[in-house]
């Protein structure tokens, strides 16, 4: 069975546990360590910090195979530069593509109309 590395900034859902194991095979799930996982989910949005990057970087080649997967959603920049990554270092980066719903309510107090939208997940598909 193959794993899984968790490169996003929250907890998979049983849906998505689910559909990795089935779609994917996947037998362990992989969460980023604390200080690599603070990197992932609190990006300067001024600055690229390319060397906070290549922390993870160096966790993927120690910890991912080849035949393994690496989920990676987060900031722009630092999924391209991650995809990428994994691209030229054979590894298997996918992400989870989602359906999406809204609903508006308003509120009968203020008049203020609210939108609640919800993300459902469909399948991992393969960055290209």
């Amino acid at each position: 069975m193959k794993k899984l590395l968790l490169v996003f900034s929250h907890r998979l859902t049983e849906e998505q546990k689910e559909s990795a194991q089935k779609d994917l095979d996947i037998g362990k799930f992989l969460y980023l360590p604390e200080n690599l996982q603070k990197i992932w989910s609190e990006v300067n949005p001024v600055k690229f910090e390319e060397g906070k990057l290549e922390l993870i970087k160096e966790y993927i080649i120690n910890n991912i195979d080849k035949e393994d997967y690496v989920l990676i959603q987060g900031e722009w920049r630092f999924t391209y530069e991650l995809v990428n990554f994994c691209r030229e270092n054979e590894r298997r980066a996918v992400y989870s593509s989602t359906e999406r719903s809204s609903e508006d309510s308003k509120s009968s107090k203020d008049g203020e109309v609210r939108r609640r939208i919800v993300f459902k997940h469909v399948r991992f598909k393969p960055y290209y």
